[in-house]
């Protein structure tokens, strides 16, 4: 809703809907809709991007210490295991947090963006940009995060699309060099390649049951046609964010 250009419109509902978000705030600073639910790093990183969406228009930056706290969280539990997920959403809080620090004039006391960076290049690392010499040339542009043995052909899944997701916000930073802006770029195209390959669309839906009901969705592997909402509702996410950055 703070995306949205009428935002005038979903003024009321933003404001409800920040009241409830705010009471699942719990006592150690996460939020959760239960105190004895289990953490999800993946929410905290989902409501530290929301906070910077909110903070703009807040007084005293209430939300903008919020999300600080969460980056703070989040950053420390995070490890190779669980990051996948939670890089775009932090990247998108993180970057929002820095360009405001440095607006108002304040030092980012802070090690995280030279976290991002390398999170990154580990992404980056995983990126099929070579034809396999065993396999498909499908898998051209999907990230394999599989701890598989490299000789193997490369297995890249639907999690593509969160690492679109987290180039796609590095590709907004406005203190890219030219030369970095190009190679991101050029792997941001090939990441939305591959994605694409993954969809359900007009030529490769004719052997499914509904292609009506397929068509648009993506699937979890190369290999595998069973469809789920996250899959499709975070590719959708990553391609826009790749157009809001060109």
């Amino acid at each position: 809703l703070a995306d949205s250009p009428f935002l005038h419109e979903h003024e009321r509902r933003m404001g409800a809907l920040t009241e409830r978000l705010m009471a699942m705030r719990q006592e150690d600073g996460t939020f959760r809709a239960e105190a004895d639910e289990t953490v999800s790093l993946m929410t905290q990183a989902v409501v530290a991007a929301a906070m910077m969406r909110l903070d703009a228009d807040a007084p005293l930056r209430r939300y903008r210490l919020i999300a600080r706290e969460l980056i703070d969280f989040t950053w420390r539990e995070a490890d190779v295991t669980n990051i996948i997920g939670v890089l775009p959403w932090l990247h998108e809080a993180e970057r929002a947090l820095f360009a405001a620090d440095a607006k108002g004039g304040e030092a980012f006391a802070a090690m995280y963006p030279a976290e991002l960076d390398n999170a990154l290049n580990l992404l980056l690392a995983v990126q099929v940009v070579d034809e396999p010499r065993l396999g498909p040339a499908d898998v051209l542009g999907g990230f394999d995060f599989s701890a598989a043995d490299r000789l193997a052909p490369p297995n890249p899944d639907w999690r593509s699309a969160y690492a679109l997701h987290a180039l796609s916000a590095a590709l907004g930073d406005p203190q890219l060099s030219p030369a970095d802006r190009a190679r991101l770029t050029d792997r941001c195209a090939l990441a939305a390649r591959f994605l694409a390959q993954l969809m359900f669309d007009e030529r490769n839906s004719y052997y499914v049951r509904s292609a009506d009901d397929t068509r648009g969705a993506v699937r979890s592997r190369l290999w595998d046609n069973q469809l789920g909402v996250t899959p499709t509702a975070a590719s959708l996410l990553a391609v826009v964010r790749l157009n809001q950055a060109l």
